[in-house]
């Protein structure tokens, strides 16, 4: 048997190298880049305003105690590697609560062999690895901790974690569902009209208060339609995705930020196998009734409620593996049981699972060295489905790294399945970058009017454009060079009406003042520049 030391010591050896790992994707947004989150001034806001979960205001989450999680690990101006340690050690904890609930209903073993699967399965680990993800490893803390105390009869307790795993992550609202689950599953007999009232009651109000703030402050609106899929098509594409997150389980090969899976318009073979994997592991559950009791029945249909929101609603990505977090919780429970049966029939077995478990702490391991870079994070995503986002977020990290031959094919690939002008001007100016980070001035040019001749009012693209005049005019003299900057006043200046807080906007009027010999002014774009967020920069500029 597997002792709990052990455990913790492997835990630790497929974590720990890989902790200090750089900021990647959501979290610079959320985290590194957000002004809220530089020093403590502006705590108590956290609580009352969403737009301040993202540097980008077009971006707000209620997520209060998630940020103030931030502000506790480092905040903007901590190191990945604090952030990510406190990422490990909620995940240690969700472990311990997992541990806690299967010594209560299977006993000591398999307990045991749940916690280790849990620990160390990679479908479980983008929570630690992947910074941004701690909503998720926070929310499951705290739904295990409300039932728990739910099962122990202290309400207040119940209603306090239950809470809290709301202000962690919107889709705690299925804790609800889950603890009425739990009580049809495992105590039918104390159910009833005055029982509900007391038990169910407050944890309702704390729901219907939450989503009233929600509503209230817009979260809610026209969420259904963010990505422009009929019911069909959410019906059957996300159909499809449960057969990816079981393969993520039974064989987890597929990785990636980006989602794994495409839109289908109706009736497939993968659909089709995620439905029957639906409806099969509940009647495999109900069948297990008569030998182990309601437990099999209450692990599966846990997993599927806490599974819910990411079935019903019609998510961005498709498929990624953080959303089996907490249904993975309860299915471990259940495999773990299953192995201790298993182990203690034959000796043969519990060596098997020795083995499993050592197969994928590897796996996990190898994970993390993938979060090592942006770039072999979004490379891998590529591999499994090269979306848009995807190839324009490992162009740019590419670019960056100066791979620029990478960079321009990926960049290409995502102008080429755009879906609409909006992405093609995204993706055209960013190869515009691309080329002008290689020196190839005249054809970055091209691409930037390409872009603006897609959408005009990009702040960002007229500021570039406006640099490259700038480094245009640099390489030429006399009255070319005198129109050249002229042109990059104009187009930096453009920028800023377009956007007044662009910092390469500000830097480029301060390199072009500074280079035309009005220190004054240049001295005053750089103040102004100090004043906005570096996100803003696409371009590196050169100094004159």
């Amino acid at each position: 048997m597997i002792s709990l030391w052990i455990i913790l010591a492997a835990t630790l050896c497929v974590y720990l190298p890989h902790l200090s790992n750089p900021f990647i994707y959501d979290d610079l947004h959320s985290l590194a880049w957000n002004p809220a989150l530089r020093d403590w001034s502006q705590v108590w806001q956290l609580w009352v305003d969403p737009s301040l979960f993202s540097s980008d205001p077009s971006k707000p989450m209620y997520r209060p105690l998630l940020l103030f999680s931030y502000l506790l690990s480092g905040g903007s101006d901590g190191p990945a590697l604090w952030h990510r340690l406190a990422n490990l050690l909620i995940h240690l904890q969700v472990g311990v609560m997992a541990y806690l609930l299967a010594l209560r209903w299977y006993g000591r073993h398999p307990a045991q062999w749940a916690l280790a699967l849990f620990l160390l399965h990679p479908a479980f680990s983008e929570p630690v690895f992947y910074i941004s993800s701690r909503s998720e490893s926070m929310m499951a803390l705290y739904v295990l901790t409300a039932l728990w105390t739910y099962w122990h009869n202290r309400q207040l307790g119940t209603a306090l974690f239950f809470g809290l795993a709301l202000l962690s992550k919107e889709s705690a609202v299925m804790a609800l569902p889950l603890i009425l689950w739990f009580d049809w599953c495992i105590y039918p007999f104390r159910v009833s009209k005055t029982y509900a009232l007391l038990k169910y009651g407050p944890l309702a109000a704390i729901v219907a208060g939450y989503l009233w703030l929600s509503w209230h402050w817009g979260l809610l609106r026209g969420a259904g339609d963010r990505v422009g899929r009929t019911a069909a098509e959410q019906l059957w594409t996300q159909a499809a995705a449960l057969r990816d997150y079981a393969q993520a389980l039974v064989w987890p090969s597929a990785w990636g930020i980006e989602g794994t899976a495409g839109v289908h318009a109706g009736p497939s073979l993968s659909a089709i196998v995620g439905l029957a994997l639906a409806v099969g592991s509940l009647w495999w559950a109900w069948l297990q009734r008569p030998r182990h009791g309601n437990f099999p029945l209450f692990l599966i249909g846990a997993a599927w409620i806490c599974f819910l929101p990411t079935a019903i609603v019609p998510l961005n990505i498709v498929m990624t593996e953080r959303r089996l977090y907490l249904p993975g919780v309860f299915l471990c429970i259940g495999a773990g049981a299953m192995m201790s049966e298993m182990a203690k029939r034959s000796a043969n077995w519990a060596v098997v699972w020795v083995a499993l478990l050592g197969v994928v702490a590897v796996v996990t391991y190898q994970r993390g060295s993938l979060w090592g870079s942006p770039e072999k994070a979004w490379a891998a995503s590529i591999e499994e489905q090269p979306t848009y986002r995807a190839l324009v977020n490992h162009a740019t990290e590419a670019a960056k790294n100066g791979h620029y031959e990478e960079a321009k094919v990926s960049m290409k690939r995502a102008i080429a399945i755009a879906e609409d002008r909006s992405q093609a001007a995204v993706a055209l100016a960013n190869l515009g970058s691309i080329y002008f980070s290689m020196g190839s001035l005249d054809t970055a040019m091209s691409c930037y009017v390409e872009s603006i001749q897609q959408d005009s009012l990009s702040a960002q693209t007229w500021s570039n454009l406006g640099v490259l005049w700038f480094e245009m005019g640099k390489k030429s003299a006399g009255e070319d060079r005198r129109v050249r900057w002229q042109g990059a006043g104009a187009y930096l200046s453009h920028a800023l009406t377009l956007d007044p807080e662009n910092k390469q906007a500000h830097l480029g009027l301060a390199n072009l003042f500074q280079a035309i010999g009005r220190k004054e002014d240049a001295e005053r774009e750089q103040a102004l520049a100090a004043g906005t967020l570096d996100n803003q920069v696409l371009v590196p500029f050169t100094s004159p």
